[in-house]
């Protein structure tokens, strides 16, 4: 079986804030390795939003695509997104002409302590295309 052609990415934020005139904001973006400043139990974090931005060319034509969010290996989000129908989609400084999809997802009531790591993929047509990952670690000792 051939893999899809699709790309994906995973951007990960503290919090994603919807502004005036349906722009949204994203605050706090954590790359590879997340420090967390712990200074009273509970050790965790109460929130992390996830982007995850995908193309593909205009010949292919999924049949199904699933976003899924994971800690430490457990799914904690699995929803199907719909494949968009949108005209053809020229990203600035590039010779990509293509469909685009992006998805917020706000990770809230799921504590989340060093030691995670927060893994966020696409399922498209059966095959998993790998966005991006997050791994939680405690701040070192000021």
């Amino acid at each position: 079986m051939t893999a899809p052609p699709v790309q994906a990415v995973a951007l990960f934020f503290d919090d994603i804030r919807q502004e005036t005139g349906n722009k949204l904001s994203f605050m706090g973006q954590l790359l590879g390795t997340a420090f967390l400043t712990i200074t009273e139990p509970p050790q965790s974090m109460d929130r992390l939003a996830i982007v995850i931005h995908a193309r593909w060319p205009l010949s292919f034509q999924p049949r199904e695509i699933m976003l899924r969010v994971a800690i430490s290996d457990r799914v904690v989000i699995e929803q199907t997104a719909e494949a968009p129908d949108n005209d053809t989609q020229t990203l600035a400084q590039s010779e990509f002409s293509g469909r685009v999809l992006q998805a917020a997802i706000m990770l809230r009531g799921q504590p989340l302590k060093p030691g995670d790591e927060i893994k966020a993929w696409l399922r498209v047509d059966g095959t998993d295309i790998p966005a991006g990952r997050l791994r939680l670690q405690e701040s070192p000792a000021a």
